[in-house]
This record gives C-alpha cells, structure tokens and sequence, in this order.
C-alpha cells in the first residue's frame, strides 16, 4: 500500500510541477484561476495545458507546410530562372548580376 501512496503523490507532484510550468509560460494576458490544490483543478488545468500543446501543434504543423510550400515555389523559380538563362545565353543577351543584397541568397551561401 505504502508504494501506490508513493506513485499517487508523484504522480500529484508531478502534475502540479507540469501545470506550473505550463502557468509559468502562459502569456501574461492569459489568466486561469484554477484551485492546484483539488483534484477538480487539476484536471482542468492539465485540460488546458493539453488544449494549449494540441493548438501549438496544429501552429507548427501549419507553418512546416507553409515552409514546405515555399521551398516548392522557390525551387520552381530557380528552375524557370534557369530556363530563362539558357534562352538569354542563347539568343546572345548578356545575363546581369544579381542585386548584391541578392547575390549571397542566390548562390546559396548565406
């Protein structure tokens, strides 16, 4: 009995450290009144911190599509540049150098 006492307390301790935490981190316009001391208060304060992790998921699996969609597009464009090239050289037109604020982003070296 004595060891699910133990695992009931640090499991307790544990909760309460992890919504600290989360309270801790909140925004400071962000204000829960929730009781840590009742089991009720924690329970929905960890519903909230799980509600706040789940929505910064959703965040950051939004912004990797939108990285990977930009990565389409700029691959796309260095791939038509490079068709413009061709056909510039082609025809005999001198190709101008990039802006130099441009250069290092082009070349890949910044």
């Amino acid at each position: 009995m004595d060891d699910a006492v133990a695992m009931v307390a640090a499991g307790l301790i544990g909760a309460v450290a992890s919504v600290t935490v989360a309270m801790i981190s909140k925004p400071d316009d962000v204000h829960v009144d929730h009781d840590l001391t009742t089991i009720a208060g924690l329970a929905a304060a960890l519903t909230e911190t799980r509600t706040e992790v789940s929505r910064l998921r959703d965040r950051q699996t939004a912004g990797e599509e939108h990285a990977r969609l930009q990565d389409r597009i700029i691959a796309a464009f260095r791939r038509r540049s490079g068709v413009l090239e061709d056909a510039m050289r082609a025809a005999g037109v001198p190709i101008p150098p990039p802006d130099p604020a441009d250069a290092a982003l082009i070349s890949g070296s910044a």
